[in-house]
């Protein structure tokens, strides 16, 4: 499927090609960053959820799961969308 992708890129003028879009780069945030950050990105999170969905929105989900856990990431959508709901009034 990827070289399909690529080949599709390849047509287009001044399209980027998949490798060029960020896609290849997420997994390598995690390499980047110390012991240090990594326990200062999740007490981070752990005081405002708000900066796990900025580091989706930056990064991906994948990446946000490596840094924070797939389970931390999916308690903070889960009350995400309680929150919503709470907000929205009875259904």
């Amino acid at each position: 499927m990827r070289h399909l992708v690529d080949a599709v890129f390849a047509r287009v003028p001044g399209a980027a090609p998949a490798a060029c879009t960020g896609e290849a780069q997420k997994p390598r945030v995690l390499k980047e960053l110390s012991r240090e950050d990594i326990i200062d990105w999740r007490a981070r999170a752990c005081r405002d959820r708000q900066a796990i969905f900025e580091h989706i929105d930056q990064y991906g989900e994948f990446a946000a799961r490596r840094l924070f856990t797939s389970a931390f990431v999916d308690q903070a959508q889960r009350h995400a969308r309680i929150s919503r709901r709470t907000r929205l009034g009875p259904v």
